[in-house]
């Protein structure tokens, strides 16, 4: 500690900058992270060089980022076993006193770059990454075959310990603790995310969950078996991309303008499932193109029915308007993701099709929990007691993982909590959003992945991004009721703004209240 002091007070004789580097490349790791974690290597950026990373998860390549100081960490996450996850830590000069947590995606194990640029340091925070104790691409579980403590270090320990670690590097770093400590992901990362504060309330102060794929044990059986309603495609059931657009063309016919305005975007999904007739898609009696057959119509209407086994019911289903995204999953073959976690993670047999699929993959699946990756409990007793505050987002397009997984959970809660839930969590839905990001919709607002594709929020403030706005709920008491999303012209915020939507905190939505449909200032949450 006092060497630690001592370099930080250089800052009184050098230049700030030259005691930054000088601080970061002597760095030692303080006795109570050392326990665990190994400094493998101290890098100081100077402020514009070029920072240019890739993980099997993400990358960076930008030469315009502030100051700082990328520490890569080794931690041990089992003594007995071996095993072990490849941590960053990185530390701006200038800093703003508090930490960013981020995760992964699909199986992937790798350091979110992306997020530790352009939500972390680029904003004044110290933020914090892991593989998760692998290497691997996203749809890649090959990792996980025989190993059950790789697993569970991808599920929550490899996070939980690292997050520990990481914020004695800070204190030590800084010579000061940190304020506030967020988490921020999607998918993957929404799942971890939502492991923390179940788990492990004391990790992070507030969190910013995107749909998440907290229901591990049921999504990847849906993921198989809504692409089963229609497959193989040579059967008469089947539905290729152009029947799709074909359907994609009907529900906006019928469900555009329920929101008031006709955009492209269907802005209430579950309100259109109820209007929805596709027997308007019926072929003619002379018609042999440009319409569905009886059997295609009745398997179209099963992707948008909630999979029930018998009467137990299995997950929630796609929505219309999500349609031109459907061959993720409704393809000529199975989600490789989901197959590669029946093959690594339940059966350990990689001969495993989904040719086997049946009922019993599902029980089996729940009754190994890999990991106990789940992330259900909607208790959150003591993350609430201590003023936590949750933001959970969903893309109403989303074709990975469906939007009722998201609405769902957050409903557990707010049956659990009943009026308290509004105190501490709130759910965000966004119109035309797809997964995470991207989309026809609102899709800007701040969230894990948007700034790095060239779809920032507007503005940098609570009201039109989603960390400045947990921030200010959790440190001010300033309650979020809404958002504000922006649409970038070709999802390109170079290309210009093409119209601001209000998010609404759910249940309610954004309703059209007349003047200019591409300004949010026409549009209330009712």
């Amino acid at each position: 500690m006092k060497k630690v002091l001592l370099l930080i007070g250089l800052a009184v004789l050098l230049s700030p900058a030259l005691a930054w580097k000088e601080q970061c490349e002597n760095f030692g790791l303080p006795e109570s992270a050392s326990e665990r974690s190994t400094l493998v290597a101290a890098t100081y950026y100077a402020a514009n060089s070029l920072v240019n990373l890739t993980s099997p998860l993400n990358s960076v390549t930008n030469s315009s980022l502030p100051a700082f100081c990328r520490l890569k960490l080794r931690l041990l996450t089992n003594a007995e076993t071996g095993n072990f996850a490849v941590n960053e830590v990185w530390l701006p000069d200038a800093w703003n006193d508090r930490l960013a947590g981020f995760g992964g995606g699909g199986w992937s194990g790798g350091v979110s770059y992306e997020n530790l640029a352009f939500v972390a340091v680029n904003r004044g925070f110290a933020g914090f990454s892991s593989n998760s104790g692998h290497n691997s691409s996203n749809a890649d579980a090959s990792w996980a075959l025989g190993d059950p403590e790789a697993i569970i270090d991808f599920s929550y320990r490899a996070f939980h310990l690292g997050t520990i670690d990481a914020k004695r590097i800070v204190k030590a770093y800084y010579g000061r603790a940190h304020k506030t400590a967020i988490w921020s992901g999607c998918s993957t990362a929404g799942r971890q995310g939502l492991k923390a504060i179940q788990m492990y309330p004391d990790d992070y102060d507030s969190a910013i969950i995107g749909s998440p794929a907290n229901w591990i044990t049921h999504l990847q059986p849906w993921s198989i078996h809504v692409g089963d309603i229609i497959r193989p495609n040579t059967s008469d059931r089947w539905l290729g991309p152009l029947d799709w657009a074909l359907v994609n063309e009907e529900v906006l016919k019928q469900c555009d303008q329920l929101d008031g305005v006709q955009d492209n975007i269907i802005s209430y999904p579950y309100d259109c499932l109820k209007v929805l007739q596709l027997e308007k898609l019926s072929c003619g009696a002379r018609q042999a193109s440009g319409c569905l057959t009886p059997t295609q119509i009745n398997a179209a209407k099963l992707v948008y029915r909630d999979y029930y086994e018998g009467d137990e019911f299995i997950f929630t289903s796609m929505l219309p308007g999500s349609e031109l995204g459907f061959q993720r999953l409704l393809g000529p073959q199975p989600s490789s993701l989901s197959v590669s976690y029946f093959q690594n993670m339940v059966y350990n047999d990689t001969q495993w099709s989904a040719a086997n699929y049946s009922v019993e993959s599902i029980r089996l699946s729940d009754q190994i929990n890999p990991g106990q990756q789940n992330a259900l409990t909607p208790s959150l007793d003591v993350f609430k007691a201590k003023g936590g505050k949750v933001m959970m987002y969903v893309g109403l397009a989303d074709t990975s993982i469906s939007p009722g997984n998201s609405r769902r959970y957050y409903n557990s809660v707010a049956d659990y909590y009943s009026d308290e839930v509004d105190n501490f969590f709130r759910l965000f839905e966004v119109p035309g959003m797809g997964h995470c990001s991207g989309g026809l919709g609102p899709t800007g607002f701040g969230a894990s992945g948007q700034t790095a594709s060239n779809n920032p929020p507007l503005e940098f403030t609570p009201e039109y991004d989603i960390t400045s706005a947990l921030l200010s709920w959790y440190e001010d008491g300033r309650i979020p009721d809404r958002l504000i999303g922006t649409s970038y012209n070709d999802d390109l915020s170079t290309n210009g703004v093409n119209f601001t939507r209000p998010l609404c905190a759910y249940p309610k939505k954004a309703t059209y209240i007349g003047g200019n449909t591409k300004e949010a200032s026409s549009f209330q949450c009712t």
